[in-house]
């Protein structure tokens, strides 16, 4: 073997080294983005089933329900989510970029009290790197949606009304989630 073949044998064996290690690179990059996108469809479905199943169980009366375009309070029954169970006022709003729930034990010898956000059970951080939220509500079937649980009452005065339906939109810096909208059985069952 000359010292010639010797190295084009060297340059044919480096090409096909350097072609399998750029296959492999790629598969390893291929494949963490495959595991974000993974985790980022769980964390959406979790999000959007926690929301739904509390949304759809919210107490009927209207003084436990009022939201408007950046928050939403509601009253309903929690199976566990973390240290939350029980009945427990829940709140969504945005803080900074990130889409927060917040929990309140329910006292049912204080329900003319606000109730006392985080005192046994903090924050919870359902989205982060959110770029805009919104909520908005449909007040009876078919109506237009609104922006706020807020409409006059027959004396004249403002007064929050448990909505038809909650529509919840989120974006973060990864795109827009799709609309998560819920129609709360009790003002099913209230029509």
């Amino acid at each position: 073997m000359t010292l010639v073949e010797v190295m084009v044998a060297t340059m044919i064996f480096s090409m096909v080294m350097l072609a399998t290690v750029t296959a492999m690179r790629t598969f390893a990059t291929s494949y963490q983005k495959i595991v974000a996108e993974v985790e980022t469809t769980d964390r959406m479905r979790e999000v959007s089933h926690f929301l739904r199943q509390s949304l759809q169980s919210a107490v009927a009366e209207s003084k436990f329900v009022a939201g408007g375009k950046r928050q939403l309070d509601w009253l309903a029954p929690v199976d566990r989510a973390g240290s939350a169970a029980g009945l427990q006022h829940l709140r969504l709003q945005l803080e900074d970029d990130v889409l927060m729930l917040s929990f309140a034990a329910y006292d049912v010898k204080q329900t003319d009290v606000d109730p006392t956000w985080g005192r046994y059970v903090p924050d919870y951080p359902l989205i982060t790197d959110v770029t805009d939220f919104s909520l908005a509500y449909q007040m009876a079937r078919g109506n237009a949606w609104a922006s706020s649980t807020r409409v006059k009452a027959a004396n004249g005065e403002d007064a929050d009304q448990v909505p038809w339906a909650v529509s919840i939109t989120v974006t973060t810096v990864n795109g827009s989630w799709p609309p998560i909208v819920v129609h709360l059985d009790a003002a099913k069952e209230a029509l």
